[in-house]
């Protein structure tokens, strides 16, 4: 009896001892994190329709904006993202035709992702990773038009948005990450209507963007 007494109390120890070794191991290899991040987007050609036709639009490189909370174990990261990202229009056109006189306008985009990540592991402080998010995404057009009729389109719709991402980060302390990285942001057409002036015409707008982005992850 006191042999049992005693083998139970070993067993006790024993899984304490395991659970207590599980916990430390999961608090070594598991941490929370908050990013920034600054970059340059590239914004695809998009297109809309209006009374007399169809419009071209163009855009110029503009900035992207981002901010994460995430959480990070053995070699995956997981976060919520909120990513901001503005570009002015550089030409319409209408029916495939020349670029018209006094172009307006800009694509504002805000959105809110779920992230996933994988770090491959590396012997030196720089670390390759692949990610991908899904979300939500406001799209807005924002005055397009041209100088003699402005705010052809004026409207916006907030859409499913996706990305997917491959980048490296340099370990700069036990904290401190930098990361250098190539993204392309999507989504789902967004359904706007033209003004009045140009019918009323209640159109698709497609939105995509790559983006460059460079940033700094603290873990916490």
């Amino acid at each position: 009896m006191r042999f049992a007494t005693k083998a139970v109390n070993l067993n006790v120890i024993c899984l304490v001892s395991l659970l207590g070794s599980s916990v430390s191991v999961h608090a070594q290899n598991s941490e929370n994190y908050i990013t920034f991040g600054l970059g340059i987007t590239s914004t695809d050609e998009t297109s809309f329709q209006v009374a007399p036709g169809t419009i071209d639009t163009e855009f110029e490189d503009d900035w992207n904006y981002s901010a994460a909370y995430g959480w990070k174990r053995l070699g995956y990261r997981y976060e919520v993202e909120l990513v901001l990202g503005e570009d002015e229009v550089s030409s319409h056109s209408l029916n495939g035709g020349a670029p018209l006189e006094g172009a307006i306008g800009g694509i504002n985009m805000a959105g809110v992702l779920l992230n996933g990540y994988y770090d491959f592991a590396t012997a030196s402080a720089f670390t390759p990773y692949v990610g991908a998010g899904l979300g939500v995404a406001m799209i807005e057009a924002e005055g397009f038009g041209v100088d003699a009729i402005p705010d052809v389109l004026d409207d916006d719709d907030t859409v499913i948005a996706y990305q997917i991402m491959a980048g490296i980060g340099y370990e700069l302390s036990d904290r401190t990450n930098l990361f250098a990285e190539y993204r392309y942001l999507g989504t789902e057409s967004a359904e706007v209507t033209t003004s009045v002036s140009t019918g009323s015409v209640v159109t698709d707008l497609d939105f995509g963007s790559t983006q460059f982005r460079f940033g700094v992850r603290i873990s916490l």
